[in-house]
């Protein structure tokens, strides 16, 4: 069977993995976009600012796996800005499930996995 890619779905599955569970679900409800945490429907403005990243870097994960690059690449600028070293580092493991390469601009030593380059001004 053709594997059907969703952007809710991978961004829902992608949040599940970075939050340990806590929020297993992003989607368009009737009542507007939403998202699932400890079971509990909530709307996005009700979000913190790191789950909005979050949310946001699992949309962007979604839309981006729709129409795949023939170089396998994902392109971040300050994804993690807002989010706990624990999140982000959880958030940035997880991107390197689906993409053989995640160039990442960053302030933070943490969104690191395997090769660093350093610039400085």
């Amino acid at each position: 069977f053709p594997v059907t890619i969703t952007v809710f779905g991978k961004a829902s599955e992608f949040l599940n993995v970075c939050t340990s569970g806590k929020v297993t679900e992003v989607a368009d409800r009737p009542e507007g976009l939403s998202y699932k945490e400890d079971g509990i429907w909530m709307p996005i403005i009700a979000a913190s600012g790191a789950q909005k990243s979050l949310i946001g870097l699992g949309l962007k994960l979604g839309f981006s796996l729709l129409i795949p690059s023939s170089l396998g690449t994902l392109l971040l600028d300050e994804a993690s800005a807002d989010m706990s070293d624990e999140i982000s580092s959880k958030a940035m493991a997880a991107l390197s499930i689906y993409f053989p390469q995640v160039i990442s601009v960053s302030h933070r030593n943490l969104d690191v996995s395997h090769k660093v380059v350093t610039l400085t001004l």
